[in-house]
């Protein structure tokens, strides 16, 4: 069987949510070219407030 991995370009207003909610069931992975606006989403914060900030943070304590 092949596991489904999907790449999300843009962690913006759409991209954000959108991750958030793919990742519920599938591996994923994120691309924004803004180095802060990574950073930022790494360290559990989300200036555009699209995010669940407990999702969020789910996502990233799956990642290690």
């Amino acid at each position: 069987m092949v596991k489904t991995k999907i790449c999300v370009i843009g962690l913006g207003y759409v991209g954000l949510p959108l991750i958030l909610n793919i990742s519920k069931r599938y591996e994923c992975f994120g691309f924004d070219i803004n180095k802060q606006r990574v950073l930022e989403l790494n360290e559990g914060r989300d200036y555009t407030l699209e995010a669940n900030l407990k999702d969020l943070k789910s996502v990233l304590d799956s990642q290690i």
